[in-house]
């Protein structure tokens, strides 16, 4: 996993922006599963882990939208912008 992924999940994690940088991380890993996923064999496996961590991908989107839309400073989002582009 390329080291500025985890550098700016870790950041956002830092901010507030999503509850668990490890979670995401885990969520993007079965999404990179899912993508590359041709045969049927894992598919009950690849299904179910979808489902447990479909509650964890909606509470890190919630969250991130509450701190963006809590947010009512102009510069907040560029802030935010320019530590991810620097991290």
């Amino acid at each position: 996993m390329p080291q500025l992924f985890l550098d700016r999940i870790n950041l956002c994690e830092k901010l507030g922006i999503i509850p668990s940088a490890e979670e995401i991380i885990v969520i993007k890993d079965l999404r990179n599963i899912i993508a590359h996923q041709y045969l049927s064999e894992n598919l009950v496996e690849i299904y179910t882990e979808v489902i447990q961590l479909s509650d964890n991908l909606l509470k890190a989107i919630l969250k991130a939208e509450k701190f963006f839309l809590g947010r009512k400073i102009n510069g907040l989002i560029s802030l935010v912008a320019q530590e991810l582009r620097s991290a």
